[in-house]
């Protein structure tokens, strides 16, 4: 008898070792897999952001919103100097201040051309350079001098516009702004390169972007694209729409001065002959 109680003394506890050692086991087995997978975080999707609205005057690092849009500003044109695209007897004169580094440039040139269709005869469009990115546009502004001097600078100016920004959006591509580049654009055209290249190199072509360069700080732009309409400014990229009623409100002055007896090709210089001369 006593030895029956002896074993199953020896038999419990021998049990309970084991399933405590099972135990134990099963409570490691669970601490591993714990820590080799751990509880999946649920992820929560980030918002969709809104996205911006365009503003109407893009491409204005520092609008000047204090200037009367009334204010007439003495912009003076020279044809031996100043590309210009349109007759003298045009009686609405718009004057880009622009470069061919600024993406917003680029899109207005997409504009101007709709105002020539637009306006015809009667819209004059000069362009003058300010360069706000000088290691990426001063080079450009020289070489468009030089297809001036060979008479052609808007024709430059259009195959300039597309090899530097790619036909789906203004997206650059700078190396059309290296000077071989540059000069195998002209080549393209038809131009002398030999010619170009001296041209663009010249004092000429840099006493001319100098020019334009003072001008435009005696007129207080800072910005690209940045114009004159009959010697009213406008800042930046702005729908077609806004050049368009500027330009009318501009073409009805000048009619009612053809017609008290002011020559049309002397509408622009006695408009600007008393404008502003700075801000």
């Amino acid at each position: 008898m006593i030895g029956l109680v002896v074993a199953a003394i020896v038999g419990g506890t021998l049990w309970y070792s084991r399933r405590q050692q099972r135990a134990g086991l099963e409570a490691r087995d669970e601490r591993r897999a714990t820590q080799r997978e751990p509880a999946p975080v649920p992820v929560v999707p980030a918002p969709t952001p809104t996205p911006r609205p365009v503003r109407p005057d893009a491409g204005v690092h520092n609008p000047r919103a204090q200037i009367d849009p009334n204010d007439i500003f003495s912009v003076p044109v020279d044809r031996a100097t100043d590309p210009v695209d349109g007759s003298d007897s045009a009686l609405v004169t718009l004057v880009e201040f622009g470069e061919f580094a600024c993406p917003f440039c680029e899109r207005a040139h997409h504009t101007l051309a709709e105002l020539r269709t637009s306006f015809g005869p009667k819209l004059r469009i000069v362009w003058k350079n300010l360069v706000v990115h000088p290691q990426k546009a001063t080079i450009a502004a020289h070489a468009a001098c030089a297809a001036r001097l060979q008479n052609q600078f808007f024709e430059y100016q259009d195959a300039l516009w597309k090899a530097a920004f790619h036909p789906t959006g203004s997206v650059q591509r700078l190396a059309a702004l290296e000077p071989d580049a540059l000069d195998d654009l002209a080549q393209s055209l038809g131009l002398d390169r030999a010619q170009f290249k001296a041209d663009r190199e010249s004092a000429a072509c840099e006493a001319d972007f100098q020019d334009d360069k003072a001008l435009a700080k005696r007129l207080g732009v800072n910005a690209t694209p940045s114009f004159y309409i009959n010697g009213r400014h406008l800042s930046g990229a702005q729908p077609v729409a806004s050049f368009e009623a500027l330009i009318r409100e501009e073409l009805a002055n000048a009619e009612r001065a053809v017609q008290a007896g002011i020559a049309p090709d002397q509408v622009y210089p006695s408009i600007v002959a008393s404008g502003k001369q700075s801000p």
